[in-house]
């Protein structure tokens, strides 16, 4: 891979990773354990329009566009083998399994502490069984998301790119060997949600089938460029669009177009990125935070969203935006400084529970 591909590919992970906080800061109100409800409920048009547009329009191709690059750099390089996929078994054990169970081990221990301290006990939803409840099943399942996502909920990606890459041979038998009869289906899949399996996601499945048939084409993912200003521009109002008609029918539809053109778009951007000497050196920079972002952003936007609304009981769609611009940042902001503090103390164990970053 060049320089020059790695660099752009690179430069995307820490925006990627602010998008999905920004998408689990989606929500207009929130759930407490006495089962009371904060936040606004009903629809406000200017308001909604901007979270969809942040949200749904924008920041939805974060989860798309991690799995399309996983897929493209599992694949990319060197012919296919099983001594290949068994070393690569054993990398992605370090960079991918340890940090997985580290994480939902940690949250699964802090939760049931924090539940047991009266005040924060309400904090939490009134609608979730207590971890000192739990069965030996529920608290494994809850670790590795057997029948629901992870404890750390954002994990789910984690636990779905594992899976496809234990059936990665699968996967590359049956695209090097009937490609588009592959691919088309899976599109199809995901444009009408008809999937039969509970994980991995057809979301998954599809866009990381793509990068892996990019890599074992040997095509170049950055591509796209040759038609870039086309797509960015065609990218605009279908955005807009899918913000305006988020919740209806027609929007479900466009929904999926906003995303493969906000993929592709995404794509081309990173190369204009690259005109900025500074802003690229910023973003590398911080993407080697982005998987220590991503580990900790839950629950900490969420204590910081409960604090926040049941400080402010937020009734008005002006002061529901506001905060829903400024946890998300504060979050990131937060876990940036926690991630520093950590390297400076623990450089080597910082590094094992991010993957290896």
């Amino acid at each position: 891979m060049s320089p020059q591909a790695s660099s752009r590919l690179a430069l995307l992970r820490f925006p990627l990773i602010v998008g999905v906080v920004f998408i689990h800061a989606y929500g207009t109100s929130l759930n407490f354990a006495d089962g009371s409800t904060v936040g606004l409920a009903g629809e406000h048009a200017g308001a909604d329009f901007v979270r969809n547009l942040v949200v749904q329009g924008i920041a939805r191709i974060a989860v798309p566009l991690f799995f399309l690059m996983s897929g493209y750099l599992f694949f990319y390089g060197g012919s296919w083998s099983t001594p290949r996929y068994l070393d690569k078994l054993r990398s992605r054990a370090v960079t991918l399994l340890l940090p997985f169970l580290f994480w939902n081990l940690l949250i699964l221990v802090l939760t049931a502490a924090a539940q047991q301290l009266p005040g924060l006990q309400s904090l939490f939803s009134s609608d979730k069984l207590p971890i000192a409840q739990y069965s030996l099943f529920d608290a494994v399942d809850a670790v590795f998301g057997i029948t629901r996502t992870p404890i750390a909920y954002q994990f789910w990606f984690i636990r779905d790119l594992m899976l496809l890459i234990v059936l990665s041979p699968v996967l590359h038998a049956a695209i090097t060997r009937l490609s588009w009869a592959v691919l088309v289906p899976l599109y199809l899949a995901w444009q009408f949600s008809v999937w039969p399996l509970p994980m991995p996601s057809v979301e998954g499945t599809l866009f990381f089938s793509i990068g892996a048939w990019l890599a074992c084409q040997r095509r170049d993912l950055f591509a796209v460029d040759r038609h870039g200003r086309l797509i960015v521009l065609a990218f605009v109002p279908v955005m807009l669009l899918d913000a305006a008609l988020t919740g209806s029918a027609a929007g479900a539809l466009l929904h999926k177009l906003d995303v493969l053109l906000g993929v592709a778009s995404t794509l081309v951007l990173s190369g204009y990125a690259l005109r900025s000497p500074a802003l690229v050196d910023r973003l590398i920079a911080l993407s080697a935070a982005s998987f220590f972002v991503f580990a900790v952003h839950e629950p900490l936007l969420t204590v910081l969203r409960k604090l926040a609304y049941r400080l402010l009981q937020p009734q008005s769609s002006a002061l529901v935006l506001l905060l829903f611009f400024a946890i998300p940042l504060l979050t990131v902001l937060i876990a940036l400084l926690l991630h520093a503090l950590a390297r400076a103390v623990a450089p080597r164990f910082t590094a094992l529970i991010s993957g290896g970053r």
